[in-house]
């Protein structure tokens, strides 16, 4: 006996290729959110060290706005 597939197993061929190649294509939904642990990582610049956060921070950090906020 060969034992089912395992929960959520998907048969990927050569034909499933295909048929998605020439299909049209399903409209891209966005569901990035801002959050209040997303400002507060990259407001708090000094804690990141690494990636894109560090970029953010940089440029947070030279912006004139930053020296003459009150």
């Amino acid at each position: 006996m060969q034992k089912p597939p395992q929960k959520g197993y998907v048969h990927f061929d050569k034909g499933t290729f295909d048929r998605l190649a020439a299909g049209t294509p399903e409209p891209l939904e966005s569901r990035f959110a801002v959050s209040h642990g997303l400002l507060l990582t990259l407001l708090q610049g000094g804690r990141v060290t690494r990636g894109a956060g560090a970029a953010t921070a940089s440029c947070w950090k030279s912006s004139p706005r930053a020296t003459t906020a009150t």
